[in-house]
C-alpha cells in the first residue's frame, strides 16, 4: 500500500507475486533467498502498476484532447455548414416567384415532377422548364463564390 495507492491494485499485486512465489518454491534454498525475492518481486510489480497507470493516464489525456479538438472542428463544420446552408437559402429566396416555388417543392420537399404539375395546375415540361431555369440561376449566382458545388452536394445527398 506504500506503492500503489488503490488498494485492489495492492491485493493483486500480492497475489500475484505469492503465485510467482509458490510457482518458483524450489528454487529457494533458504528464507532469506524467499524474503529477498518477496522483496524484489514486490517491488517491481509496484512499479510495473505505476508505469501502467502512469502510461494509462497519458493516453486518456491524449484522447480527450484528441476528442476536444474533433469537438471544435465539428462545431466550425457545423457553422461553416449552416453559414453555406443560409446562403444557399437566400439565394433561393431572390429566385422569380415561380421558380422558387417549384424548385423548393422539387427540391426541398421531394415531389416529382408530375406531383408538381398536378399541385401547381401546370404542365410536366413547364415544370422541367422552371427547375431548369432555377439551377440555371443558382449556378450562376453561386459559381462566383464557389457555393455551386456545395449546392451540387446538397441536392445530391437530399435525392
Amino acid at each position: 500500500m506504500r506503492f500503489v495507492t488503490d488498494a485492489q491494485e495492492a491485493e493483486d499485486i500480492t497475489t500475484e507475486t505469492f503465485l510467482k512465489c509458490w510457482q518458483k518454491r524450489t528454487d529457494f534454498e533458504n528464507i532469506y533467498k524467499l524474503q529477498s525475492f518477496l522483496y524484489t518481486a514486490t517491488r517491481n510489480a509496484c512499479v510495473n502498476a505505476f508505469r501502467l497507470e502512469k502510461l494509462q493516464s497519458e493516453r486518456e489525456k491524449q484522447l480527450s484532447y484528441l476528442l476536444s479538438r474533433e469537438d471544435e472542428e465539428g462545431v466550425k463544420q457545423q457553422q461553416l455548414t449552416a453559414q453555406i446552408y443560409q446562403y444557399i437559402y437566400e439565394e433561393i429566396e431572390k429566385l422569380p416567384p415561380q421558380e422558387k416555388n417549384i424548385f423548393k417543392l422539387a427540391y426541398i420537399d421531394g415531389l416529382s415532377n408530375e406531383e408538381i404539375a398536378v399541385h401547381l395546375g401546370i404542365n410536366n415540361q413547364s415544370v422541367r422548364n422552371y427547375k431548369a431555369r432555377s439551377l440555371k440561376t443558382l449556378r450562376i449566382n453561386l459559381t462566383g463564390k464557389d457555393i455551386y458545388a456545395v449546392l451540387l452536394a446538397w441536392l445530391v445527398t437530399r435525392y
